[in-house]
């Protein structure tokens, strides 16, 4: 986590000490303690790419087996067959393994 840390930090300062200021970015006034952390259009922008991911992940789970043809194979132990490989690629997108 240190190395993410370290590279993700040195990316944003680089990316913040190589743009050179702006007049009217040093004349502007501070935003007021009151004011959004968020602007209308980052929540929009927030909102959009969540409904987005959702609507990939579900059609991934649900209907990736038709979309993708996979092998199926039979787990040791178990008498019935299963798409392995379907549950390992939505394990991955919903973030935990089956």
């Amino acid at each position: 986590m240190l190395w993410i840390n370290l590279i993700m930090d040195t990316l944003a300062s680089l990316a913040l000490a190589t743009e050179k200021p702006t007049e009217d970015l040093l004349r502007r006034e501070p935003y007021g303690r009151d004011a959004p952390l968020l602007s209308k259009i980052m929540w929009r922008n927030i909102i959009s790419h969540s409904v987005y991911q959702l609507i990939v992940t579900f059609v991934i789970l649900f209907v990736g087996t038709c979309l993708m043809p996979l092998h199926r194979v039979a787990i040791r132990g178990e008498g019935t067959e299963t798409n392995a490989t379907s549950g390992v690629i939505s394990g991955n997108l919903l973030g935990e393994s089956r």
